[in-house]
């Protein structure tokens, strides 16, 4: 699974050791940034050798508690998928000295519980939002930004958003829409990118994203005629003149903002038009 918080609950859900989750959290961190490796891990947790590392993550050895929060940290686990890992540790390590784990199992399973209602009640606001997805994709196109890496992105939007980014790069990863190669380097596989009906990205997805996102930002930009443009209107028509226009605007709305582009981009503009009936389309 490409979505980081997506492959933490189905781990979760399955996994029947601490060492599995660490596995896999591995794995799914290891597709998103190449350089993700066992003696990165120890270098950032603390881990005095790659081997012990690697018993954990085969089951062979259980964590040390003195490694637990900088392993949290270093997978962005939140608060509620690292009490869930924190717990099968507690677990693995009473079933190694053969005592009773009942109690603890019930625990495991209700902290489950509760990871599973919180991904069915977020996962399309806070897992997917293709909105800023958007933007870290444009941001690629920054003069700022050629050879950019994960850890440059994170900078650039801010590291309370790092999360945020690393989604929206496994986002774009599964979509192909950029590469990381084995340096950590993030390159665009299309120029541009914008929706049609249709297309992978949902666009009533995108438009629910863009409009909470264009809510947040309002009292930036609203005032300043200079930088946002805004228009509405509702006419009354039918159903042929109607289809003959929105084909002519949608025509010239990506036109002009794909001539926009520019190899020395030092901003990002987000363009969005809607046009629907209000009515039913009669002949």
């Amino acid at each position: 699974m490409p979505l980081a918080e997506t492959i933490q609950y189905e781990l979760f859900q399955s996994a029947e050791s601490s060492g599995e989750v660490l596995r896999g959290l591995y794995l799914q961190k290891k597709e998103v940034d190449k350089r993700t490796s066992l003696a990165a891990i120890c270098r950032s947790v603390g881990v005095p050798s790659t081997g012990y590392l690697s018993d954990v993550f085969k089951g062979k050895k259980i964590l040390n508690s003195k490694y637990w929060d900088a392993i949290y940290k270093y997978f962005s686990l939140e608060t509620e998928v690292a009490r869930v890992l924190e717990l099968l540790i507690e677990r693995d390590l009473k079933k190694k000295a053969g005592e009773d784990c009942a109690e603890l199992e019930g625990e495991i399973e209700t902290q489950k519980l509760r990871l599973t209602l919180q991904a069915r009640q977020t996962l399309s606001q806070k897992f997917v939002n293709r909105a800023f997805a958007l933007d870290v994709f444009a941001a690629l196109g920054l003069k700022r930004h050629i050879g950019a890496t994960l850890d440059s992105l994170k900078n650039f939007f801010g590291r309370s958003q790092a999360i945020e980014v690393e989604r929206s790069v496994a986002v774009l990863l599964q979509e192909g829409l950029i590469e990381i190669d084995d340096e950590g380097v993030i390159r665009e596989t299309n120029v541009s990118l914008h929706f049609r009906d249709g297309q992978n990205f949902s666009q009533i997805n995108y438009l629910k994203d863009a409009m909470s996102d264009a809510k947040e930002r309002i009292n930036d930009w609203f005032h300043d005629k200079d930088v946002a443009a805004f228009f509405t209107a509702t006419v009354p028509t039918n159903k042929e003149n109607y289809k003959e226009a929105l084909i002519e605007i949608r025509r010239l709305l990506e036109s002009r903002a794909l001539d926009l582009q520019s190899p020395d981009a030092k901003t990002i503009v987000r363009f969005n038009f809607q046009a629907y009936p209000v009515t039913p389309l009669e002949d």
